[in-house]
């Protein structure tokens, strides 16, 4: 089944690992009140794209409009997927992202793993994957989420991020992970675009106006892909 998540704004910044503090204790005492509301865990991502890498060359480009192809799950197990697919799209500056649960053995050939993963996934889903028949970046870093009192403002640090580059192998493999040194900390923003006005005035609040960046683009380039 497709789950759908209201169109939304999601701006990402590289911050100095020096300013976590300070940012941490603006957020807990700003007047929207932030807490942490869930376990800081493990996220990991596999990018889909075609054989011409349109998606990461679309992004490099930084099109207005734009998708990419990826698998999440959580967690430090990297063998076993118990997550979803997500088709994440935007348009002019709006996200939209559509998903749909997988589980899947991933010691598997990428061609195995592909064959599992199919009679999951709807039709239009199917055509996706098919379609994006490589997978050139696996991505993994951990996570902490915090809420603001009143729900409408989500932000996430993610540090400790790792990359490799898939493109040339058969089948997946964590041991080629390699740490990012050049992003100690990327810190993430989200919020429906009904609640714009409310996140503007809560970015020019912020002790500090950090530096815009893509954490998909950072660490394919980290690993030396330019697409």
């Amino acid at each position: 089944m497709t789950k759908s998540i209201a169109p939304r704004r999601e701006i990402k910044f590289l911050l100095d690992e020096t300013r976590l503090g300070v940012l941490e204790f603006f957020l807990r005492n700003s007047q929207m009140s932030f807490a942490e509301f869930f376990e800081p865990r493990t996220i990991n991502t596999i990018y889909f794209d075609d054989p011409t890498m349109s998606s990461m060359r679309a992004h490099l480009r930084k099109e207005l409009c734009r998708s990419k192809l990826r698998l999440r799950w959580y967690g430090e197990d990297s063998n076993v997927c118990n997550g979803q697919l997500e088709l994440k799209e935007k348009k002019f500056g709006t996200g939209l992202k559509h998903m749909w649960p997988i589980n899947c053995n991933l010691s598997a050939s990428w061609s195995d793993v592909r064959k599992e993963m199919l009679p999951q996934l709807s039709c239009g889903a199917q055509g996706l994957l098919l379609a994006n028949a490589i997978a050139p970046l696996y991505i993994r870093y951990r996570r902490r989420y915090f809420l603001s009192r009143n729900g409408l403002l989500r932000v996430t640090f993610d540090r400790s991020i790792q990359a490799s580059d898939e493109r040339f192998h058969a089948a997946f493999g964590a041991h080629r992970l390699r740490p990012i040194t050049s992003s100690p900390c990327i810190m993430e923003i989200k919020y429906n675009i009904s609640d714009s006005e409310r996140a503007e005035r809560f970015l020019k609040s912020l002790p500090q106006m950090p530096k815009g960046c893509s954490k998909y683009i950072l660490c394919a380039a980290a690993v030396g892909i330019r697409g």
